[in-house]
């Protein structure tokens, strides 16, 4: 039982590491992204990816010194990098994110 919860205690410190190079070997992780704001939500764009994502699809965003966090879902998070605006972006961006989701999880 003990060898049982050692096991299970180390691949539990061990299984966040394992899973972001997982995710960060993936190719839609790679290359420049393009994420357009508007009235209806957020349209990203890659070489590899195009989708649309309503407001009415998050319950809630956070911010980060560095990054805003929006959330699908209360366990699931998307983070948007701060450093891909420019000081009127952000505050456009802020400026939707309090207009558009209801539940501010953050502030």
């Amino acid at each position: 039982m003990l060898v049982m919860g050692a096991f299970v205690m180390v691949a539990a410190w061990l299984r966040p590491s394992l899973r972001a190079r997982r995710v960060h070997n993936m190719p839609l992780n790679h290359g420049p992204m393009v994420l357009e704001v508007s009235d209806s939500g957020l349209h990203f764009r890659s070489a590899v990816e195009d989708s649309k994502v309503s407001w009415s699809a998050f319950v809630g965003w956070a911010e980060g010194t560095v990054v805003f966090a929006l959330f699908p879902s209360p366990r699931t998070s998307l983070p948007i990098p701060k450093r891909a605006f420019s000081p009127e972006q952000l505050i456009e961006f802020r400026g939707h994110l309090h207009s558009k989701i209801k539940e501010d999880a953050g502030n």
